[in-house]
């Protein structure tokens, strides 16, 4: 969650500030450049140069993302078995107890019976 907030901070943050420098580098009416394409070029280069890091970005994020996915995928399959193994011991303990218990009482019932009576 925490990692998707953050990844939608920074896109955010990549289309403002691409918004901004489109902003400034376009010609306002009544304006003139005296280098015209020789600023233009620049500002058209600097512009795709950040669409393919935003791209970049985007991409690199999505794997990530995924990455960390299948890491806490595997993570919780390990935390599975560990569990499992615990409730398997935990059942046959359980198991255990009452079969000593079992055996005890009928222990104890038979020495009762073999008590003579007073």
């Amino acid at each position: 969650m925490l990692l998707n907030q953050s990844m939608e901070e920074l896109f955010s943050a990549s289309a403002t500030k691409l918004r901004n420098e489109s902003v400034f580098s376009q010609k306002r009416p009544g304006e003139t450049c005296s280098h015209g394409d020789e600023v233009a070029d620049p500002l058209r280069l600097e512009n795709e140069k950040l669409k393919d890091e935003n791209a970049s970005l985007r991409k690199n994020a999505n794997l990530n993302n995924l990455s960390l996915l299948e890491a806490e995928n595997a993570r919780l399959r390990i935390e599975n078995k560990v569990l499992k193994v615990q409730n398997d011991a935990l059942c046959g303990k359980i198991i255990s107890d009452n079969d000593k218990k079992c055996e005890q009482e009928q222990e104890a019932r038979i020495s009762s019976e073999d008590m003579p009576l007073l």
